[in-house]
């Protein structure tokens, strides 16, 4: 178990670095085409494919490493629908996130006030 636990955290690392090349190459065709449209006025016709297909490796291995490390985005609306009516332990799986956190930001006068509270409804 600990083999298979070493080889998927290796699989990740090597993930992570492939994002990073993807990303920085990215970077580097859209900074050439832009240069060489304004500059000298001529286009590079094979940059917005590249550029195309680096961005979808890009979430595709990023997609990858959100799942494993569950930073996904969670719309919820139908599960906290679900538990009012009483209907969510047969149908609906729980996660042990709570529903909504409460992101303090500051106001004009400098204090920090919640955007949202937790749910505080039970079923």
């Amino acid at each position: 178990m600990e083999s298979l636990r070493q080889i998927f955290n290796t699989v990740q690392s090597v993930s992570k670095a492939i994002i990073a090349l993807c990303m920085i190459a990215m970077m580097v065709v859209i900074f050439a085409q832009t240069s060489t449209r304004y500059l000298i006025f001529y286009s590079i016709p094979w940059s917005e494919e590249v550029s195309r297909y680096l961005y979808v490796a890009l979430t595709l291995l990023g997609l990858n490493l959100a799942i494993t490390s569950k930073q996904l985005v969670r719309i919820d609306i139908i599960d906290n629908y679900l538990k009012g009516s009483g209907v969510s332990g047969s149908f609906v799986s729980r996660s042990p996130r709570p529903s909504a956190r409460a992101v303090p930001h500051s106001t004009q006068n400098g204090t920090s006030e919640p955007i949202c509270a937790p749910s505080s409804h039970s079923a």
